[in-house]
């Protein structure tokens, strides 16, 4: 019943369960805005598929979906009963959150990553893929401009289109700097950081420096990062990617 590959592409629909083949199946989704869509949708999709036979031992959860797409592999589920061969649909798509679609932020924890650009006390950065082509330059003290992008990110995840920005904390997750920002014409943005002091805590988490006050500008901490989440054009080196990987498999799907 197992089959080695299908061609999925002159499927009337996706999104309905008897519409694979039972077993297991592996094929190519044409278009990936079943799967999330989001920035980079797909041309085509890879799927694993698991139908279940068509009675009540295949109803539910058996039938599932495996995709791998450019935001990372996602999944969806049987959300019924196929008994009598109905054309049950699937559930709501899932993500699965690994090293591909997530980024360590200067506290340790996790958020959806893409595209994120790390800056650091002295200038350096790090661009992940999606913001692969951004630069980052140190102009003085507590500042810095990013290149190659179009303003910041709206991701709900980084609290919407002011919050593209995650800070360094001390152990006890109490922040270690002010932050403020500039957006230019051209889409660069200008990050500026300031001292924080926290008067109110116990003395040895009061973050006071000898000779600097309280939003003085200063430098990220020299062992810590800002994480800023940008918006990327539509041209940027990922996106140029992603087309010559389509086109490519445009141009195989046609011989």
């Amino acid at each position: 019943m197992a089959q080695v590959h299908r061609d999925y592409r002159n499927l009337a629909s996706y999104d309905g369960v008897s519409k694979y083949p039972l077993g297991m199946s592996f094929g190519i989704q044409l278009g990936g805005n079943g799967w999330g869509g989001g920035s980079g949708v797909d041309t085509y999709t890879g799927m694993l598929t698991l139908r279940g036979w068509h009675d009540s031992s295949g109803g539910g959860y058996v039938s599932w979906q495996l995709a791998s797409t450019s935001q990372g592999l996602k999944y969806r589920q049987g959300n019924g009963t196929i008994q009598g061969n109905a054309n049950v649909g699937f559930s709501t798509t899932h993500t699965i959150y690994s090293t591909q679609n997530t980024t360590k932020a200067s506290d340790g924890t996790l958020k959806a990553a893409s595209p994120v650009i790390k800056v650091f006390s002295d200038g350096a950065y790090q661009t992940n893929d999606e913001s692969e082509g951004c630069n980052v330059t140190r102009l003085a003290t507590g500042e810095y401009r990013i290149e190659g992008c179009q303003g910041l990110n709206s991701d709900a995840a980084w609290g919407g289109i002011d919050g593209g920005f995650d800070i360094p904390t001390d152990r006890n997750k109490q922040p270690l700097i002010w932050l403020d920002y500039e957006v230019s014409a051209d889409g660069s943005v200008l990050v500026k950081t300031y001292h924080r002091t926290h008067p109110d805590a116990p003395a040895f988490a009061r973050n006071e420096i000898d000779g600097v006050s309280d939003g003085d500008p200063v430098d990220i901490p020299c062992d810590q990062f800002v994480s800023v989440r940008v918006e990327m054009p539509a041209d940027s080196l990922y996106n140029q990617k992603l087309s010559a990987a389509e086109l490519a498999i445009t141009a195989d799907a046609g011989e």
